[in-house]
């Protein structure tokens, strides 16, 4: 096995979202717990979710909350918020669109 070969496999795949790929490659250098995120994201109903799945993945947390807020995704933006344990901007967000801000409260 060479792991830089799969690694470089795996980021070229994040970078063309052919997440099938980047599946294969993570699990050829063990990497688990990629492995079951990237099966996370493979699983999301539709794109949106998928690209805001996949820029979390990329470290990019930021900009998966702005694709879930462009495309009026406000309860699944407040989710990833308690997720990354953001809990003011979830409440901040909540109380802005005046929705879900029992949840927030009850996950809090």
């Amino acid at each position: 096995k060479m792991p830089e070969m799969w690694a470089s496999l795996a980021a070229m795949a994040i970078h063309s979202r052919a997440l099938d790929t980047v599946e294969i490659a993570l699990a050829a250098i063990e990497e688990v717990d990629k492995v079951q995120f990237v099966a996370h994201i493979n699983k999301q109903p539709d794109d949106v979710l998928k690209s805001a799945e996949l820029a979390l993945f990329c470290k990019r947390p930021d900009e998966a909350l702005n694709i879930l807020l462009q495309n009026k995704r406000m309860y699944r933006a407040i989710k990833m918020n308690i997720r990354l344990h953001r809990w003011n901007d979830a409440l901040d967000l909540a109380t802005k669109h005046q929705t879900h801000v029992d949840t927030v409260l009850a996950y809090r």
